[in-house]
């Protein structure tokens, strides 16, 4: 069962994901919000004649995702993978730049890091959205948050894609690594995140509200509980016809249907937590004063560390 045909894919054994749904489910309400996420389908895979058990298949971000969602004249930009565990704020080296062994540089992305280290507070709303994409930020960033993404780049700097669209020079969010997701139902969304990014929204009050919004947004507008369980039924059906006289299909299967109901009551329960946190709300706190390299420069002074 998926969402399209797509000639490149990646194989996730699903280990942590005995559920089955966290990147299929995940991905999806991601598309509907307007993120770019990749599609996915469900395989028994089979190697020399011995089947290993039911994998997720994951549309790859390749050439062909990043056609598909920027367009033929927007495509080729550079896109960079977050893996674990550091911050591109404060770690370049560790992103992984696809094609940079045909030439490409980082130099867009080391700007981006020093406007997100150095950019005064005053003037960081205005002056980050030259180079991101600050309302796309905003919705990956509650994403995170409403879905419980612990390892993802908000809470973990972890599983991300960052692409640069060329036409505008603004660089742009997209999930990934979605196999740990719809685990907490009561997880507050307003947890402070640990990227640092993501750390300046709440600092300062206007991008905040903007996180807010998208947290809202994603509650009131994306979150529908009836196409959630639609599609678990749907997926229930479906991997009822896997070969089961295999043990390790037999065995995917059944953890499957052990955690449904738990996937089910996280669909129904979670939207009302989410609107509660927000409801709740308390205001942010002061935006702390900004470091540079050679030590603390008083708030509304612009950093120099002598480059």
């Amino acid at each position: 069962y998926g969402d399209a045909a797509f000639t490149i894919a990646d194989l996730n054994n699903a280990i942590q994901d005995p559920t089955l749904t966290h990147e299929h489910l995940g991905y999806d309400f991601a598309r509907r919000a307007g993120l770019p996420a990749a599609r996915t389908a469900h395989a028994v895979v089979t190697l020399n004649g011995y089947p290993y058990g039911v994998y997720v298949v994951a549309e790859a971000i390749s050439d062909e995702f990043i056609e598909r969602w920027f367009g033929r004249f927007d495509d080729d930009g550079n896109l960079y993978e977050g893996p674990c565990c550091a911050d591109f704020v404060d770690d370049i080296d560790h992103m992984s730049l696809k094609d940079e062994e045909e030439g490409r540089t980082r130099d867009d992305l080391v700007a981006l890091a020093r406007l997100v280290r150095e950019t005064p507070n005053a003037a960081f709303p205005d002056v980050i959205g030259v180079a991101l994409d600050v309302r796309n930020f905003a919705l990956a960033y509650a994403l995170d948050a409403a879905f419980v993404h612990w390892d993802g780049y908000a809470y973990n700097v972890n599983n991300h894609y960052i692409y640069r669209r060329p036409s505008d020079g603004r660089f742009v969010f997209m999930p990934h690594g979605m196999d740990q997701v719809f685990t907490d139902v009561n997880f507050d969304p307003l947890t402070g995140p640990r990227g640092r990014l993501a750390q300046r929204f709440r600092e300062l009050p206007v991008l905040d509200a903007l996180f807010k919004a998208a947290l809202r947004r994603l509650a009131t507008e994306v979150w529908d509980v009836d196409h959630a369980l639609a599609r678990l039924e749907q997926l229930r059906r479906i991997l009822a016809t896997a070969p089961f006289e295999h043990p390790n299909v037999a065995r995917d299967v059944r953890q499957f249907d052990d955690y449904l109901p738990s996937q089910r009551a996280f669909w129904r329960d979670r939207k009302a937590v989410i609107l509660a946190a927000l409801e709740n709300a308390v205001p942010p706190p002061p935006p702390p004063d900004p470091v540079c390299g050679n030590g603390q420069v008083e708030q509304g002074e612009a950093c120099d560390d002598g480059n």
